[in-house]
């Protein structure tokens, strides 16, 4: 898979997420720092955290702008896999409208499809990383997010 980002939720509003991104604004041939999975704000350093904030303020300034912006082919013919074990309007919402906002398209398979009830989250990982570019994962746990990693290189 190209692009990866999870969460799951724990109680009291705890979150863990996985990024793996090869696409950024910065300028071909520049080195990469960002971990390639992302489980836990702790997975990233100072320098590559501020590196992601800087990333996230300018897709929000350029939002504005529209299909005018730099980063609206950014998911340009690229698919996006929107898996939830744990409901969420919000969540849900705002994934498909940035995946949309940056050029990509989202699948969302039914929930005893794509988390474990029907087949095996390992599975689902392994099968998905050859169609998505990205997959988004809202779950209750953490541990469902290492095996999709781990399953998912």
């Amino acid at each position: 898979m190209k692009n990866v980002l999870a969460s799951a939720s724990r109680p009291y509003g705890a979150s863990g997420f996985r990024a793996r991104v090869t696409r950024s604004a910065a300028p071909i041939g520049a080195a990469r720092t960002s971990p390639k999975d992302f489980l836990s704000v702790l997975d990233f350093d100072a320098d590559q955290l501020d590196e992601a904030l800087r990333l996230a303020g300018r897709l929000k300034q350029e939002r504005r702008l529209g299909r005018r912006a730099s980063t609206s082919t950014a998911l340009s013919a690229l698919h996006v896999a929107l898996l939830f074990e744990k409901p969420s309007l919000r969540t849900r919402a705002t994934f498909e409208i940035a995946v949309r906002e940056l050029g990509g398209d989202v699948i969302a398979p039914e929930r005893d499809v794509a988390l474990g009830s029907r087949e095996a989250a390992t599975d689902v990982a392994r099968n998905l990383e050859r169609w998505v570019a990205a997959v988004v994962i809202r779950t209750f746990h953490q541990e469902r997010l290492q095996a999709f990693a781990t399953a998912a290189p």
